[in-house]
């Protein structure tokens, strides 16, 4: 099968890529000129294709689109302080979404208005698979909770959901809680701050959080391709139910589905700085600081920072619990997930 990937020069993205290599899949990466040089070497030396673009603009889209039977879609960014929440997860996916139907369309031929070719596009569009991800917790937010970032991420949601309802398209969206790796831009920080103060403030939220290691995640979007469409050996293989009618066995599991995705274990907020601590191997004093101090201090970060350490929105989500029961996906895709203490000790150590 071959793949476009988005937001491969991203955290997550660069271990898709490495998953996508590894599973012999050949793949795409479009990528912003503006894009880390270092970033698009590596993903060169995978394999990859490089193709300069921007899904914010649907001419870039076109010609890369018609060459991959599938779409990595991972781009997202966690503040909006240098792009637009709405521009980059509402406008970028529905680019994309409208670039898959209408290159399917153009690809099917002989297109005309009538019954017959409308049912010609919607089969052309399903063979096409969509894999989103999005984020844990984004369709059951209270009002007094609900941030740009949550918003935007479901309306995208419901973008990938409509293309499956009208035009027939395969899909698989994914929602994993905080995601722990060697380059997260969460864990990571804590970790800094651990390794420089003895003493350290954590805000007094109450929602539990549920990490999942980055190559669990990423093993899970690159086995959500496996179907019918890329299993040559098993293609139109069949079997029979216990009342003896044809069944086909190559359907994908994962197709047309929301899949909540974390790791094995719940933390608090504090109990994730423990941890990393531990990892460490530093002992630290940590004192919980009251919501009603962190949002003013988050709206001065917020405000004059291009990259905030913290804004009032993610103090909002962390109010909430973000966890799921992760032994779903841990049985569609056949894999035990790390523990969080396993995970750490692979980079921080």
């Amino acid at each position: 099968m071959k793949v476009l990937l988005t937001g491969s020069t991203g955290f997550l993205g660069r271990y898709v890529a490495q998953q996508l290599a590894k599973q012999k899949h050949k793949f795409i990466c479009l990528v912003r000129k503006t894009s880390n040089p270092n970033q698009v070497e590596y993903l060169s030396s995978l394999g990859a294709e490089i193709v300069y673009g921007d899904m914010l603009e649907p001419a870039a889209l076109e010609e890369p689109i018609k060459r991959v039977d599938a779409i990595i879609h991972l781009v997202g960014i966690i503040h909006d302080k240098q792009q637009d929440f709405v521009e980059v997860h509402v406008n970028g996916t529905q680019n994309l979404v409208n670039a898959v139907n209408e290159s399917r369309i153009s690809i099917s031929t002989n297109v005309t208005h009538n019954k017959k070719s409308a049912l010609k596009k919607s089969t052309s569009v399903s063979k096409f698979k969509f894999i989103y991800v999005s984020a844990l917790g984004v369709n059951n937010i209270p009002e007094k909770n609900e941030t740009k970032y949550f918003k935007t991420k479901y309306l995208a949601e419901e973008i990938v959901r409509d293309a499956g309802v009208n035009y027939g398209l395969t899909y698989t969206i994914f929602r994993p809680s905080i995601i722990a790796g060697r380059e997260d831009k969460s864990i990571n920080t804590f970790a800094s701050v651990i390794k420089k103060f003895p003493i350290i403030g954590v805000p007094a939220v109450k929602g539990k959080l549920q990490p999942i290691y980055v190559e669990d995640l990423a093993y899970c979007i690159v086995n959500s391709l496996k179907d019918k469409k890329s299993d040559e050996k098993n293609k139109n293989k069949k079997t029979t139910d216990k009342k003896g009618t044809s069944q086909n066995t190559n359907k994908n599991e994962s197709d047309n589905q929301i899949i909540e995705i974390a790791g094995p274990e719940q933390f608090t907020l504090l109990q994730i700085f423990k941890t990393v601590a531990s990892v460490l191997g530093k002992k630290r004093l940590f004192f919980k600081v009251p919501l009603f101090l962190m949002f003013p201090v988050a709206r001065v970060i917020e405000k004059f920072s291009k990259n905030p350490l913290i804004t009032p929105d993610q103090l909002k989500m962390l109010q909430l619990d973000n966890v799921c029961e992760q032994k779903v996906a841990e049985k569609m895709f056949k894999r035990k997930f790390a523990r969080l203490e396993d995970a750490l000790g692979t980079y921080l150590t």
